[in-house]
């Protein structure tokens, strides 16, 4: 690949590894959370377990039902423009 292919592709290399760099911290932190005092006094332990599971699946469930509404988006308007969406909206949502 020349440099100046690199050169174009790195807003996404960059974007994606945002994406997935986000989605690391993200385990830990819910982790954390639901071990607080506030929720431990809250929510009992069954209770604390099922939010952690419910929390963890989110992702997997979005990318399931997501990516079946991106290949339908893909084929009507094109890669191109599909990928061009989904930039514009994890830019907006890094706000």
């Amino acid at each position: 690949m020349d440099k100046a292919a690199l050169r174009a592709r790195a807003s996404l290399f960059l974007a994606v590894f945002i994406d997935i760099f986000s989605f690391g911290l993200m385990y830990p932190l819910i982790g954390a959370l639901l071990d607080s005092g506030w929720i431990e006094a809250a929510y009992g332990p069954h209770t604390r377990d099922t939010l952690l599971s419910l929390a963890f699946s989110l992702l997997p469930i979005g990318m399931f039902f997501g990516a079946a509404i991106l290949v339908d988006l893909s084929d009507g308007l094109g890669r191109q423009r599909t990928l061009m969406i989904c930039m514009s909206g994890l830019a907006s949502a890094t706000d």
